[in-house]
């Protein structure tokens, strides 16, 4: 199925018809991250050139582009791709907090957390979800502290059951499992 995107992408490029659409390219970087790491890595870089050649710099492209090198274990690529770009989004900022989370480089999902909180951008359960795990692994409780009174005053987050389970996760590998039990009580409600 893959490699019959690829093959309708090639078509079009040779048939001369007009440039595919940023969602065009969206889909041939899932097609590509879908290959196998050497041929989709290989196909993803032309891909990532030809939308460079394109001019085609839009957020969801570049997001598909970073997701595309995250599924093929290339975090530097995809960290290139993040710093390349002029606007990032939310997806923009959660594709390199999990994937450096994801890929045990924690202190680099710190730095980007720390970044997006700089920037202004609104926080939501998949980014707290997300950095919950660097903190757990560096026992960084006092960031996870800050993080679970962001929580707090923040509706809502505190009730979703990833943030809940990051939380008592965090609590616990940082040797405080008091805090970790009272997450959990609160969770489980009444």
């Amino acid at each position: 199925m893959w490699e019959q995107a690829l093959e309708a992408f090639r078509t079009m490029q040779m048939e001369d018809m007009e440039p595919p659409s940023s969602f065009t390219l969206v889909s041939v970087a899932l097609a590509c991250s879908n290959l196998g790491v050497i041929h989709g890595f290989r196909l993803g870089k032309q891909l990532h050139g030809y939308s460079l050649r394109m001019g085609d710099q839009k957020t969801f492209t570049n997001n598909a582009l970073m997701a595309m090198y995250a599924k093929l274990g290339r975090i530097d690529e995809s960290r290139a791709v993040f710093e390349s770009s002029v606007d990032h989004d939310i997806v923009s900022w959660n594709t390199m907090i999990s994937l450096f989370s994801q890929s045990d480089r924690f202190s680099e999902a710190l730095d980007f957390f720390r970044f997006m909180v700089l920037e202004g951008v609104e926080l939501y359960s998949v980014t707290i979800a997300s950095v919950l795990p660097a903190c757990s692994h560096l026992e960084r409780l006092d960031f996870g502290k800050e993080i679970h009174a962001y929580v707090l005053r923040n509706n809502g987050l505190i009730e979703n059951s990833f943030v809940g389970s990051a939380l008592v996760d965090m609590y616990c590998n940082c040797h405080d499992i008091r805090s970790g039990r009272r997450v959990l009580d609160h969770n489980l409600g009444p």
